[in-house]
């Protein structure tokens, strides 16, 4: 890479992290309790299930968060657990032993069969229970599956089952069981909307049923052909479901498709109506298993039998061209077993299928797990020689998990040579990947304050604690919304190349950065595709580069900058269809950044199906996200104002910026969201200019020569992010039973630190105790927070007033009569005996310093005694010369002296903040105040009069220590 672009890329850093935002990434590194095992099918990770609480050992359900892989759930009927890190699981929920109004079930005779986690709506899971009084006992002794006591096969036992559902908002924490009695019917697999988290299916042997807000009510949809109860069984004379499995479609809550055996059918309405797939008659089919992506191609697949009892002979792939199934012949006993779960991989033409014997061991004695992709190709990978697979699903990330009743599997496949990814062609933008390592943690917070202090009962003395914050950046998620339009191919690529060092120099800062990407598209191709969601830089970033496709000229701005920011999706009815559910995923924590790269103005505020610029900065801004504008700008003003390249160097070089409709546009939505440039404002290019005045609207222009294929947007990007000010409150929080009354700063509260930065901040309060606490030795903790974070804590020990000794205390507890001291006697003259040679002058009473003792434990400054600061003589404070009166050494023991309120500082403390860049933030070349103090000089004469003035104060020390002090002598403040 050229040095040019090398110091572009800077720039585009510095921006990003100037910034004022829970996806976790694909499976990584395995748990630590977890066996790896790299195989020919791929990299397989096992773990055993885990220890339930209550009821069997054995798993009998297990769900993923496809968007946060490491967050599970399994149950074994009766107890749920749940893990954020695939090790360490804690329960969250329990059916209980008896029935009640609120929850009917029991955990002596029903059965929780499924933990079901929404695809994309953060924490919305439900759990499907069997309720009836042969539920348990055929779990427990049949141990084929947990479908067994539900399937067609158990018809005998079918009609006394019910069907239950819990439901819950908050990732398990609570849980809601619906209204009204169960539903009539064993129940099959929960199908929930993924575009619509409150819309649901469910068929049992009653029929379908359809929730329509999150699970809390149900309806039949439509109503069953006789209806349950009306004969001596709950459901008596139906003779069988009209569907027993059921998937909603990916982009449509009301699509659904499914089968009853024989055929695969589909409706439009929700269930109400349906109309079946033309295939030859009779026969036995299983599916079909439906992607729940988003890819243009709906990928779709069902197994034919001849019949219930006999091998696949053919599968069914549903093409998009002609909207109909075609078959695909498989040569006998290629797959052994019936189709059980099959799921399709998120980028790849690839589909994981797990079989079972259908409770007929004689029919399919073997069962195993396959891989297939569109064209029929089937691989059998079963090389760990797993037990019947009872559960299978994939994340966002194309991880594959699956459970047996023991176990936990997951697996990462290796690409199959010359299989198809889901673009064909070869990529227009490449992107070479490149290792990404998260930034250390910070280094530890200190805070300083006096070790010990002493008061009288009713005094009050103003104390200040120093707290040393070393940088400690908040988690950057950034979003990059890039203009796909035909120009934009070269700003693609340069972006693209330049990413490691984008990402490089944010780590380099110590900021935690993730990364995702979406297409600004246009109304002639697409309007907008989230190709990337934010996750960790690596292999998905680099698949949502080479995803990127450049075509059309009318820009959809609006629609793109609102699916970004709410995932409503659009029906498409004056463009291209936009699939809901594409919004970033954000981390709960993190600064959340939206870059938005484009060379025009909005220019699709006529699309009937665009919304307001107020909807999209309202949107926006509800979910705390802030916008970062990068224009470009080309040598044809392909922006709309000719010359506009020319207008554009001539701005900067006069360190401004040249009006054009595209920066006006970016303004405006970077004010709307609160971005804007910090104190020093922004060089945007690193040419030594400041394009972007302190407190501006945060966008940069960059430039482009189409020609040449030229850009410097990879340039600028680094510097626009590193930019961005993470501001945080930092406070101090006291602990004991000393009066705290903070001084400085209000509310003992800094409101907005920059955290990115080296902080150095001071705290002051007045410190006092009153009478019951006379005599007493009062510990004062004092807790530093960042936020809610505690970071640091220091400890003052508060003497209030003379230490009452033990013997002093009389029977009862009071304190005893003093003896009086006895006078001193006076030497008579004449009597005294002449000195016997030269006397020695008495050496003063020494007393020890206390030396402040701040969390991490500060040494003293070489060359310092201690309690001093460097350079100046023991017991003079920075700045002043022995015999004036300055402030205490931090730490250093403060008592009252007479006629005047005692004071302790930190020796050296600065009031307010000081601030300290970073060298990647200095070259960033943003220009902070900086301080600078002049060492004090101390004359070498000074030291004689300093020792026999601190000789002095030592023994009036002790002699304050040892002996009452009058009370007309002190002055206080009640």
């Amino acid at each position: 890479m050229s040095a040019v672009r090398s110091a572009a890329l800077l720039g585009i850093v510095a921006l990003l992290s100037a910034a004022t935002v829970t996806l976790a990434g694909p499976l990584g590194a395995a748990p630590g309790c977890a066996q790896v095992i790299q195989g020919t099918a791929g990299t397989w990770t096992v773990r055993s299930a885990p220890a339930f609480p209550a009821g069997d050992p054995v798993l009998v359900g297990h769900a993923v968060d496809s968007r946060q892989p490491l967050r599970q759930y399994a149950t074994n009927g009766v107890s749920v657990l749940a893990t954020d890190d695939g090790c360490a699981w804690a329960e969250t929920f329990r059916l209980p032993e008896a029935p009640s109004p609120e929850l009917p079930a029991s955990s002596v005779t029903d059965r929780i069969l499924e933990v079901v986690v929404h695809p994309r709506a953060q924490g919305r899971i439900w759990l499907v229970v069997a309720v009836g009084q042969t539920v348990a006992e055929r779990l427990r002794f049949n141990r084929i599956g947990p479908s067994f006591p539900l399937s067609p096969a158990a018809d005998e036992n079918r009609d006394g089952t019910q069907t239950l559902v819990l439901s819950s908002t908050d990732a398990g924490a609570s849980w809601t069981a619906m209204s009204g009695p169960p539903l009539p019917g064993a129940p099959g697999r929960l199908a929930p909307a993924p575009t619509s988290p409150g819309v649901l299916y469910l068929p049992t042997f009653s029929g379908l049923w359809g929730s329509f807000d999150g699970g809390r009510t149900w309806t039949p949809r439509p109503p069953a052909a006789t209806a349950p109860g009306q004969g001596q069984r709950p459901l008596d004379a139906v003779t069988a479901p009209t569907t027993n499995r059921v998937t909603v479609d990916p982009t449509a809550a009301s699509t659904l498709y499914g089968h009853n055996n024989t055929s695969v059918r589909t409706s439009d309405d929700g269930g109400v109506t349906w109309s079946a797939y033309p295939t030859p008659p009779g026969g036995f089919t299983s599916g079909p298993f439906v992607d729940r992506g988003l890819s243009a191609e709906r990928r779709m697949v069902f197994a034919r039998h001849p019949d219930s009892t006999s091998p696949i002979e053919s599968l069914w792939f549903f093409r998009s061209a002609t909207g109909a199934f075609e078959a695909v012949p498989v040569e006998p006993d290629t797959i052994a077993g019936v189709p059980w779960r099959a799921v399709w991989h998120p980028a790849r033409d690839e589909l994981v299928m797990a079989t079972w014997d259908r409770n007929s061991a004689a029919g399919f004695p073997e069962v195993s797990l396959y891989r297939l992709d569109s064209r029929g190709t089937v691989e059998e990978i079963n090389e760990l020689d797993l037990p019947p697979v009872w559960g299978l699903d994939v994340d966002d990330y194309g991880t594959y998990h699956l459970h047996t009743s023991s176990e936990i599997v997951s697996l990462q496949t290796s690409a199959v040579a010359g299989a198809a990814g889901l673009d064909q062609g070869q990529p227009q933008i490449e992107m070479d990947p490149f290792s990404y390592q998260p930034p250390p943690p910070p280094l530890p917070a200190t805070l300083s304050g006096p070790a010990a202090v002493e008061l009288d009962p009713g005094e009050t003395t103003t104390l200040t604690w120093t707290l040393d914050l070393p940088r400690r950046p908040t988690p950057l998620d950034t979003y990059f919304l890039i203009d796909t339009s035909n120009s934009f191919e070269p700003d693609i690529q340069a972006l693209a190349d330049g990413m490691a060092d984008v990402v490089r120099s944010l780590t380099d800062a110590g900021i935690d950065a993730h990364v995702g990407i979406g297409e600004l598209g246009t109304r002639e191709a697409r309007r907008y595709t989230r190709f990337a969601d934010i996750a960790p830089p690596g292999t998905e970033l680099q698949r949502g580069f080479e995803r990127l496709r450049t075509g059309g000229g009318y820009e959809s701005h609006l629609i793109a900058l609102h699916q970004t920011a709410t995932g409503s999706g659009v029906e498409g009815t004056s463009g291209p269809a936009v699939a809901p559910g594409q919004d970033p995923t954000w981390r709960t924590d993190s600064l959340r950044t939206l870059v938005v790269i484009t060379d025009v103005q909005y220019i699709d505020e006529d699309d009937p199906e665009a919304p307001s610029r107020r909807e999209v900065y309202d949107a926006l801004a509800a979910r705390d996200v802030r916008a970062i504008g990068l224009e470009v700008v080309r040598e044809g003003g392909d922006d709309g104002v000719p010359g506009s390249y020319a207008a554009v160097e001539a701005a900067d070089a006069a360190s401004t910026t040249a009006p054009t409709p595209a920066r006006a546009d970016l303004e405006e939505l970077a004010g709307a969201t609160g971005s804007f440039a910090p104190p020093g404002g922004v060089d945007c290019r690193n040419n030594g200019t400041t394009e972007i005045g302190a407190g501006d609207p945060m966008v940069c222009t960059t430039t482009a020569v189409q020609a040449a294929r030229i850009s410097t947007l990879a340039d600028v990007l680094t510097r626009v992010l590193l930019a961005q000010v993470d501001e945080r409150p930092v406070a101090l929080s006291a602990r004991g039973d000393v009066t705290v009354t903070p001084v400085s700063p209000d509310g003992w509260r800094h409101q907005s630190v920059d955290v990115k930065r080296n902080q150095t901040l001071t705290f002051t309060a007045e410190v006092s105790c009153d009478d019951s606490q006379a005599g007493r030795a009062l510990p004062l903790g004092v807790d530093a927070l960042v936020g809610e974070e505690g970071i640091a804590s220091a400890t003052t020990q508060v003497q209030c007033g003379p230490a009452v000794p033990a013997s002093a205390v009389a029977a009862g507890g009071e304190p005893a009569a003093a003896e009086p001291a006895p006078a001193p006697v006076a030497a008579d003259p004449a009597t005294a005996p002449p000195p016997t040679g030269p006397q020695a002058a008495l050496a003063p009473p020494v007393v020890p310093p206390v030396v402040p003792v701040p969390v991490g434990g500060t040494a003293t400054a070489p060359g310092s005694a201690p309690g001093t600061a460097p350079g100046n003589a023991p017991g003079t404070a920075p700045g002043t010369t022995p015999g004036t009166a300055g402030a205490p050494a931090a730490g250093a023991a403060t008592a009252l002296s007479p006629g005047g309120a005692a004071q302790a500082a930190p020796a050296g403390a600065v009031a307010g903040q000081h601030q300290e860049d970073s060298p990647a933030l200095a070259h960033a070349s943003l220009q902070m105040t900086g301080r600078h103090r002049e060492p004090a000089t101390t004359p070498p004469w000074t030291l004689l009069a300093a020792g026999v003035l601190s000789a002095a104060a030592a023994g009036r020390l002790r002699a304050l220590r040892t002996r009452p002090i009058p009370r007309t002598a002190r002055s206080r403040n009640r």
